[in-house]
């Protein structure tokens, strides 16, 4: 779930879809599902990568998702990834983990702090694409969550990110 623009390259999505060629040899039922707006030029460029690593058919893109729509894509996941090497916060990763998704993140920019330093999920280097590969197939061979590790899982979201987490943080700063 990304901007998809070719003037904005830098989430990841390529180096998950250079990966898809091993991963399918171990999942061979994967597919990896790229969501969000896209201009023509990004769209054809991220088509093209596909079609030449033979995986253009494991490569979902439905385009913009609407807000209601999201819980619905976030439960199609087993890990949601995104490897971006210039992410803000990545509030994204909240919201794929609080809907059980297992999380994948470059330890850059934001992601480590919305991840809370690899507590909610897996950090790799930035442009690691040996490291990426390990920490895909790893999350893709744990079992889904269970009902308990989802609780806990929201919990600790809720914790750090939650609104009641926010109005301290924001009483801490106003004083």
């Amino acid at each position: 779930l990304a901007r998809l623009e070719h003037t904005e390259q830098q989430k990841g999505y390529d180096a998950i879809i250079k990966a898809l060629p091993a991963l399918a040899v171990q999942y061979p039922e994967i597919r990896y599902i790229l969501a969000g707006k896209w201009d023509n030029a990004e769209y054809t460029r991220i088509r093209q990568l596909a079609e030449t690593l033979g995986v253009n058919d494991r490569l979902l893109m439905p385009g913009f998702v609407p807000e209601e729509l999201l819980p619905a894509l976030y439960n199609l996941c087993r890990v949601f990834a995104m490897p971006s090497s210039k992410e803000g916060f990545g509030i994204v990763f909240l919201e794929a983990g609080w809907w059980g998704c297992r999380l994948v993140a470059a330890d850059a920019g934001g992601a480590p702090e919305a991840l809370l330093q690899g507590k909610l999920g897996v950090l790799v280097p930035p442009d690691n694409a040996e490291t990426l590969l390990q920490a895909l197939q790893q999350q893709l061979a744990l079992p889904s969550l269970t009902a308990n590790d989802l609780a806990a899982q929201r919990a600790l979201i809720d914790a750090n990110f939650g609104f009641d987490r926010m109005v301290d943080r924001l009483r801490e700063v106003v004083g």
